[in-house]
This record gives C-alpha cells, sequence and structure tokens, in this order.
C-alpha cells in the first residue's frame, strides 16, 4: 500500500471522485482516499498499471496527484532511495543492474514510475556505497526520506497552499467589498455618485459591476475548471455547483448590460443584474476553503509532537575514541551513541557500556524511570535520567520505534476502516 498526496480536494464529493476514478482502473487491488488528510493510499499491480496511468486518471477527475511516495517501513536490511536522472526503462536497468552487482547486495529493484531504487542487503546496510555506485552509473540517488523529513516536507507544500489561497482572497476581496456597496449600497439608501447612480446611468452602473466582477471570476479560475470537469465526468460537487451557478449570473449580467443602450432592459427600478452574487459567492467560497485548510493543519499537532521528541543530532563514539557529532540521518547499524544525563536517545540500540534510569513514558505511559544497564535495550526518544551511558544502534531510520509509531497514526489518519468502505 502506498499513500500519495492529492492536491484540489475540498468535500466528500471530491474524495469519492477521486476514489472512484483510480478504483476504476484496471490493476487496482484497493483505493481509499481521506479528504481530512488530503492523501490516497493504493494497492496496485504494477506490471498492469503505472503511477503515470493513476496520474493521468486523477487528473482527468479534476485533482492532482503529488507522486513524491511516502518514506516504507523497512527492516535492518532493506533500504529505499529516490533515484533522480532516469528517463527510460534503460537508465532503470542500468541502475538496478549497477547496484545489484555490488557483492553486499542481496537484491536491487528500480521502479521508473516513482523513481525509487529498494535494496535488500546481505548484512548492513551502506547508503554510502550505493550512492557511490549510483553515481558512477551516471546518476543520482538519495535515502528516501524519513518521516520526519517527509512530514515536514508535506507541511511545507501546506503552507505554500494557505499563503496562495490568502493572497487569492485578500485580491477577490478588494473588488468584491466595493461591488457589494455598489449594488447594494442604494437598497439601504446609501448615496452613489450620480455618474453611477443606476437611476440617472444604468449603463454605467452595469459596466462598473462588471468590471469588478471580472477580476473575481479570474482568480476564481480554479473552481470553475474543477466545477465543469468533475460535472463532465459525471461527479458533480460543489465546486460544479458554485462553476455553474456564478457562471451562469456572469452571462446573465453581460447580456442584460449589452441589451441597456437599446432600451430593452427597464432601468427605473433595481437593475436585474447579479454580479455581486457571482463575486460574493466565490468570495466566500474561497474564504471557506482558507479556513477549512487551517483546520485542517491543526489536525496533524500530534504527529509533529511524536516527531520533536527525538534529537536531530548524534553524539558517536569512532574507533579511536574520538566523539562526533552528526546528524541523525548519518547514523549507521553498529554505531556507538554517547548519551549524557537529561538527554533524549536519538535511535534504538542496546547499551554496552554504563548504567543509567530513562524515562520511557513516551512509550509506555509508566511515570517511573527505567533502570538499563549493560546488554539492555533503549528506545529512541526515551530521556536519559540519570547517569551516561554508551549504547550500539540497532534500529534507525524507519525502523526505530518512534518512528513506527508516528506511522502508525499517519495510517490511521490515511486509511478508512474496512467497515466503512
Amino acid at each position: 500500500m502506498k499513500t500519495y498526496a492529492i492536491e484540489g480536494m475540498h468535500c466528500a464529493a471530491c474524495a469519492s471522485s477521486v476514489e472512484k476514478a483510480v478504483n476504476k482502473l484496471d490493476g487496482i487491488n484497493e483505493a481509499s482516499v481521506n479528504q481530512l488528510t488530503e492523501k490516497v493510499s493504493i494497492d496496485f499491480d504494477e506490471s498492469k498499471l503505472s503511477l503515470d496511468d493513476i496520474s493521468k486518471a486523477v487528473s482527468d477527475a479534476g485533482y492532482t496527484l503529488v507522486t513524491q511516495t511516502e518514506p516504507t517501513r523497512s527492516d535492518d536490511t532493506f533500504q529505499n532511495f529516490s533515484v533522480t536522472g532516469m528517463t527510460c526503462a534503460s537508465c532503470a536497468q542500468t541502475v538496478e543492474k549497477a547496484v545489484a552487482k555490488l557483492p553486499q547486495v542481496h537484491s536491487a529493484s528500480v521502479n521508473l514510475a516513482t523513481e525509487k531504487l529498494s535494496v535488500t542487503w546481505e548484512e548492513t546496510a551502506d547508503a554510502q556505497l550505493i550512492q557511490e555506485t549510483v553515481a558512477d552509473a551516471g546518476y543520482q540517488a538519495e535515502l528516501a526520506l524519513s518521516a520526519k523529513e517527509q512530514y515536514e516536507v508535506d507541511q511545507a507544500r501546506k503552507e505554500t497552499k494557505l499563503n496562495s489561497m490568502k493572497q487569492t482572497l485578500i485580491k477577490m476581496a478588494i473588488f468584491t467589498i466595493p461591488l457589494f456597496i455598489l449594488t447594494m449600497g442604494p437598497m439601504v439608501g446609501m448615496p452613489l455618485p450620480s455618474v453611477i447612480d443606476p437611476s440617472i446611468h444604468p449603463g454605467a452602473n452595469a459596466v462598473l459591476q462588471l468590471i469588478l466582477t471580472t477580476p473575481v471570476l479570474y482568480f476564481g479560475l480554479d473552481i470553475f475548471k474543477r466545477g465543469f470537469k468533475t460535472l463532465f465526468n459525471g461527479h458533480p460537487n460543489m465546486d460544479s455547483l458554485v462553476a455553474v451557478g456564478t457562471g451562469a449570473a456572469y452571462l446573465q449580467g453581460i447580456v442584460m448590460t449589452a441589451l441597456i443602450p437599446f432600451g430593452q432592459v427597464d432601468t427605473h427600478e433595481h437593475l436585474e443584474l447579479y454580479f455581486e452574487s457571482a463575486a460574493v459567492i466565490l468570495t466566500l467560497m474561497t474564504l471557506g476553503k482558507y479556513m477549512e485548510e487551517l483546520a485542517k493543519g491543526r489536525t496533524s499537532s500530534a504527529i509533529k509532537s511524536l516527531m520533536e521528541l527525538a534529537p536531530d543530532t548524534a553524539r558517536v563514539v569512532r574507533e579511536n575514541g574520538e566523539v562526533e557529532t552528526i546528524p541523525v540521518e548519518m547514523l549507521n547499524i553498529g554505531d556507538i551513541i554517547q548519551v549524557r544525563p537529561g538527554e533524549s536517545l536519538p535511535v534504538d540500540g542496546e547499551m554496552v557500556e554504563g548504567h543509567s534510569s530513562i524515562d520511557e513514558s513516551m512509550l509506555t505511559g509508566e511515570s517511573l524511570p527505567v533502570e538499563k544497564t549493560v546488554g539492555d535495550l533503549v528506545t529512541g526518544a526515551s530521556i536519559n535520567k540519570t547517569g551516561a551511558f554508551k549504547y550500539k544502534a540497532t534500529r534507525i531510520g524507519q525502523d526505530t520505534m518512534i518512528s513506527q509509531i508516528v506511522r502508525m497514526v499517519q495510517d490511521a489518519q490515511v486509511l478508512k476502516h474496512r467497515l466503512r468502505n
């Protein structure tokens, strides 16, 4: 089961449209869309279906599939790499053969569609060896993002989206508010300059309404694109309703404005124009979606709290006795890590020197520290309370307990219970 982000979903009908579009494809075993997290989890037969096919189906439904996969769960001898520079099946075969020839590698598999290299090692993993081998073959390989890094990427993407929506909303409001005053003001007795007074110069008033409304429709163009696309695909959603309604109001206003100079419109009473309806509806729709995105962002606070439990760096004791502080991502299985009182453990491992009391409440809920000595297992993100000690890293990256907990929380958000299907 692989998980991908979906852009453009704003309601349950959107999620249903994407899910139906993906499940229709031949080769899909299961596809589940979660509107809250804006992600789709897909289990498919890669011999029958490629990621490009799925992306096209999602695009045809009116949405966008973000094809950067989330990192997958692994064991001690398995790693995933992102490979850049591949453009065809021959490129993928070149990378796969180059890595598979290494004596330390048990098996290697390259997926061109996702640009991922999966490596199963005979014994100990060596990411640097893979990067060098792939570079010699003419490509670039990087370890697949950790859960924390992927979370940060997702959050950055959502932040960019929020900022874009905010700017669009401000631009729409700049035109909508004067338009609303222009049309609704006279109905509550607000005087207007004679040059745009509908009872004196109805044509000028109508043209000004048209001028103010057109930019609002332009800024809300995405709503029209999604709305009509889903409508034509037979899965209309709220965007479809708004697009049809505001589009009809805008076209009706253009026709009425064109008829005013020919005396075909009764201008003695309120002009039968609905420009302000189209603009206000689009602006309020955008405001609602912006507030919804803000609310969604708060639902990931639990994951963020889990991510922050483990430190970003570790002190590694080298063979010559020197202590070096390195990023956690550079740790290898078997590295000896030094931990001082009050510090959090970066990864899981086995104590090899010293003894201490460790707070494992983040894992077990037990408030009392647990005594640990040589030979005992320790867990990443737990807190060292009293003594200094050294331990050997046994699980790193996606294999650590905290990463697996984060993964379970993310899976719980993304996957729907079978009873809902």
